[in-house]
């Protein structure tokens, strides 16, 4: 073939351009084919996760609320958020393909119903005693009044025995955990939580109990006494005496003047019982967890009376050996107070008696003397009221006018200094001296009160100064005695109204050491 020369070469294209048209076509129904296959799927595919939703729902969302409604006297049920859980948890469930994250989550979501019905149930269990528990609070079985506050409002909330909130919510932690949480609010306004996890491992423990409760040890107790102190019928049965090996050695003797007969008695060693009683009582509290230790601790060292500062305050650290031992002789103690009483000597026996004896007879100057020491007594009283109640008023006009000291001059003027602690009385003797009296001086109180005596009862004077020696022995100072019998005069009756006594001379006078003779 020639360059120069070339054969022309005429091409129709028509038939090309119908091929192009029918592939296209062809191409067109295909694609169209291949969307409404994609777009069907796609439909079915909503339709069945939808479905898949839609039952999830109904029989887990049902299963959740049906456990929820369980608790509803106890608590408010957070329904929003379990039903959150509950929604999420539909959608990943209907997915074709899901994340390990989402996985978890699903996992946890239906572990959720189960969960809120384990921790209803753990609530209930845990306070199904709370009426009882709460309203014996201190006493065995009652709650713990030593113990924290908040994990006892914790329990008397969750118990509604108390004013407040309590709702029982649910969670996916972020480790992919289904958690049910109590959430408590008090009247106060303090919030205090409790979650299903804390709850089992409560349930779990030794203890087993939300609030911290007495154990109630009084069957042992019984079981002690009964099987170490009373004495065993034939039956094998406890009788109702003290086994003879625990009385005392010494003996005492009793008095009935009723029947005017002596009888001899034993009185249980309390000694003896003690030590009686300790193994059995140390095998009980070493048989108490931790936690009830220190509970039992601190209520009987309230209960015998001890002085602060012995409790246990720390609930998380168990007591020492030293404090075990401690608690086992309060234990032992309580015991014996509860059974024996206040004195052992009502669990007494008798070794026997003697013949009737006549009780000593009083002779008549017996009797004559201790009814003058009666009523020189209630006289003294008289004097004493009167003159506290003059000495209290600053009003010791009871002198004026009246017969005064061994040369018998009549007062005819009294007075106070300005502070009221020195009297003056002046007689009509002009050639005595003003007699003073400072109240503060013990000598100058015993004088005036001398004084004052003759004027009322002179022939008690003698009496009198042995009963104000008496009280002055026995630290009791006239000048302030508070005694129930002591009244101020307005309201004493002079025991010898209308007998009073001639005026005698004046008590013997004060030595230079200030001390009264005789006084």
């Amino acid at each position: 073939m020639s360059y120069r020369d070339p054969k022309t070469i005429v091409q129709s294209t028509g038939k090309y351009y119908t091929q192009l048209s029918e592939s296209l076509s062809r191409t067109a129904a295909n694609v169209s084919q291949t969307i409404a296959a994609e777009a069907k799927e796609r439909r079915e595919s909503a339709i069945r996760r939808s479905k898949i939703s839609r039952d999830y729902l109904m029989v887990t969302g049902n299963q959740m609320s049906e456990q929820a409604k369980e608790g509803e006297a106890l608590f408010q049920i957070d329904y929003p958020a379990l039903n959150s859980i509950v929604n999420n948890t539909a959608e990943i469930v209907a997915l074709d393909i899901s994340t390990p994250e989402q996985n978890r989550y699903a996992a946890a979501g239906n572990s959720m119903p189960a969960r809120i019905g384990e921790t209803i149930a753990m609530a209930k269990e845990l306070t199904k005693d709370a009426n009882f528990i709460i309203e014996n609070t201190g006493q065995p079985g009652g709650l713990d009044p030593f113990a924290p506050q908040d994990v006892q409002s914790r329990y008397a909330l969750i118990a509604g025995a108390v004013p407040g909130k309590s709702k029982l919510t649910g969670m996916i932690t972020q480790d992919g955990t289904a958690e049910a949480k109590i959430e408590l609010v008090n009247k106060e306004g303090n919030t205090f939580d409790a979650t299903y996890s804390e709850l089992k491992s409560i349930l779990d423990s030794d203890d087993g109990q939300l609030g911290i409760v007495r154990p109630d040890l009084n069957k042992a107790t019984t079981e002690i006494w009964n099987s170490t102190v009373l004495a065993q019928g034939a039956d094998g049965k406890p009788k109702n005496t003290y086994r003879n090996s625990l009385f005392g050695e010494s003996q005492r003797s009793d008095f009935n003047k009723a029947t005017g007969q002596t009888e001899f008695f034993k009185d249980p060693s309390v000694e003896k019982i003690a030590l009686a009683v300790y193994d059995k009582s140390r095998e009980t509290i070493d048989g108490l967890s931790p936690t009830e230790q220190i509970t039992e601790y601190n209520n009987l060292g309230a209960a015998l009376g001890l002085d602060d500062g012995t409790g246990h305050s720390d609930y998380k650290t168990s007591l020492n050996k030293e404090e075990v031992e401690e608690l086992t002789q309060r234990y032992i103690s309580t015991m014996i107070e509860q059974k024996m009483g206040k004195d052992p000597k009502d669990h007494a026996v008798s070794t026997g008696k003697i013949t009737k004896e006549k009780p000593p007879q009083l002779t008549e100057s017996d009797k004559k003397r201790i009814l003058n020491a009666q009523e020189s007594r209630e006289r003294f009283n008289y004097v004493e009221n009167k003159l506290q109640t003059a000495l209290q008023n600053e009003d010791v006009s009871i002198f004026l006018g009246e017969v005064i000291g061994s040369k018998e001059d009549r007062v005819k003027e009294v007075q106070y200094n300005e502070d009221g602690s020195v009297i003056t009385i002046r007689t009509d003797n002009e050639d005595m001296p003003d007699r003073v009296y400072d109240t503060n001086n013990d000598n100058d109180f015993a004088r005036l009160f001398d004084d004052f005596a003759a004027i009322e009862y002179p022939k008690d004077v003698d009496q009198f100064k042995d009963l104000f020696r008496n009280k002055i022995e026995t630290k009791i100072d006239p000048r302030i005695a508070k005694s129930n019998k002591s009244r101020s005069v307005q309201e004493t009756v002079d025991p010898n109204a209308g007998k009073k006594q001639n005026k005698t001379k004046d008590f013997e006078g004060i030595t230079s050491s200030g001390i009264r003779s005789g006084i």
